[in-house]
């Protein structure tokens, strides 16, 4: 690398760092569970396992409809570092939508939209979601919630990466506990002009905006409901977009589509939970397996990176491009941005004692790097009314990754955690069989490879032996 070129490079790098905005003192106001890191010996027996669990059923679940806009994930990334006003994605001119969604309804639709992006430009910018009423008939009523948070860089990385996990364990742990979301406006917007009117453009209303400083990284995570009023006479017809503009004057409708340039997730998918559950394959406490204890793995999102380095994902992921309402323009949510996973684990004990099984998340891979940002819900059953019962929701942090500076191509983070976070352990009795409940959502950053691990718990030894001239009661 010549003198120049490093000069310049470094002040890319520089100068993302001095222009973005003051890290905020982000308030923990989520609980999070504990993790193992790799040394941890509870880390090292879940690496004797068995065969893989299946999933035997994935069914979509509920009828909130999931919008998801995370391109371009870095708006006004440079493409090439050593011209980086040339190079932005999208341009300096080009304000536009990140993604929009048009609907059809009989009466109402509820929207679950996760956003996350990133402010590549030294100035600061607005991104805004934005309801129109289509119908030309109907009066749309709107309104909502919404957990949002713009943090800017860190001094550790100019690149805002230790911010990727605060903003998405936060806004997680709300998704789970419904926690820390915000109203949004109740709004009434009138029916759409109709095309013979005179009266150019549609009924349309900014319904939040939030302010991204340069440099910084956002994620929001909102519900919306729309509903048409009772009494008018047709469907409910209405778009719901995400817009980034430089002023909070221009985030109209108006503005087009940016248009796809990368791999980043970007669509809207009927269903914003998925049910999985293994009740074809279970897991069987009462086996004895040889030099370890019983352990199996279901695997919820396992990247695998062939010779080459090309990374490639089982065919487990329910939200496709095909599935998308715009196949043409969305993208395949690997790992199932902003969705839930709600689990259902059975586990068998075909043993004549009682056994009791271990939960755990883990971040699967010792040398592919990346990481899981997310949330995890509990739940404790009653054995006096033999049901279950709510439990514990909290984020939940797992990684094993490396950073490597764009600007530089230099290695500047690395933390290779091979994490594992043991949920909850529950009993199973002799021939019994336990369906117990877990739920998940997925919130970044990068890989999002997660493994739910089911372990037969080693029974506690018995007390040693009084020693000489020592009595129980003692």
């Amino acid at each position: 690398m010549s003198r120049r070129r490093g000069i310049r490079e470094w002040g890319i790098a520089l100068a993302l760092l001095l222009c973005a905005s003051a890290v905020a003192q982000v308030r923990r106001d989520w609980r999070e569970w504990e993790v193992y890191r790799a040394e941890h010996p509870e880390t090292a027996e879940l690496d004797a396992t068995g065969p893989d669990l299946a999933w035997t059923s994935v069914t979509p679940r509920g009828a909130t409809r999931l919008f998801v806009s995370n391109h371009p994930e870095g708006i006004g990334r440079p493409q090439d570092p050593g011209r980086p006003e040339d190079t932005r994605w999208p341009p300096r001119a080009m304000e536009g939508k990140l993604w929009m969604d048009e609907v059809t309804a009989d009466d109402a639709v509820n929207y679950r939209l996760f956003a996350y992006h990133q402010n590549w430009f030294a100035e600061p910018i607005c991104l805004g979601v934005v309801v129109e009423n289509l119908s030309t008939e109907n009066r749309l009523a709107v309104s909502g919630e919404q957990v949002g948070l713009a943090v800017g860089a860190s001094e550790r990385n100019p690149l805002g990466l230790d911010n990727l996990t605060v903003i998405g364990k936060r806004n997680a742990y709300a998704e789970l506990t419904n926690a820390l979301f915000t109203p949004t406006p109740v709004l009434l917007l009138d029916p759409a002009p109709a095309p013979d009117a005179g009266t150019p453009g549609m009924r349309e209303h900014l319904l939040h905006v939030w302010a991204i400083g340069g440099g910084s990284t956002f994620g929001a995570r909102m519900r919306l409901y729309l509903r048409k009023v009772v009494g008018d006479p047709g469907p409910l017809r209405a778009r719901v977009s995400t817009v980034w503009a430089w002023r909070q004057e221009t985030l109209t409708t108006g503005l087009p589509l940016i248009p796809a340039s990368g791999p980043h997730v970007r669509g809207s998918w009927p269903h914003a939970e998925i049910r999985l559950d293994n009740a074809g394959d279970p897991f069987d406490v009462g086996r004895n397996e040889r030099r370890a204890a019983a352990v199996r793995w279901l695997w919820l999102c396992r990247p695998i990176m062939d010779a080459q380095g090309n990374k490639t994902y089982r065919d487990d992921v329910y939200f496709t491009a095909e599935r998308s309402f715009n196949p043409a323009q969305a993208k395949t949510n690997n790992g199932s941005y902003g969705a839930s996973t709600v689990m259902q684990l059975t586990v068998t004990n075909s043993a004549n004692t009682d056994e009791r099984v271990g939960i755990y998340l883990r971040y699967p891979h010792k040398t592919l790097p990346g990481v899981y940002v997310g949330a995890a819900a509990t739940a404790v059953y009653d054995e006096r009314l033999q049901t279950w019962m709510p439990g514990d929701a909290r984020s939940v942090e797992l990684a094993n990754w490396t950073y490597t500076d764009r600007a530089t191509n230099r290695v500047t983070f690395r933390d290779w955690r091979w994490s594992t976070k043991t949920l909850a352990t529950y009993p199973v009795p002799a021939g019994a069989t336990r369906v117990i409940p877990l739920t998940v959502t997925h919130d970044g950053p990068a890989m999002l490879p997660l493994a739910v691990v089911l372990r037969k718990e080693p029974k506690p030894l018995p007390p040693p032996p009084p020693g000489p001239g020592v009595t129980p009661a003692d």
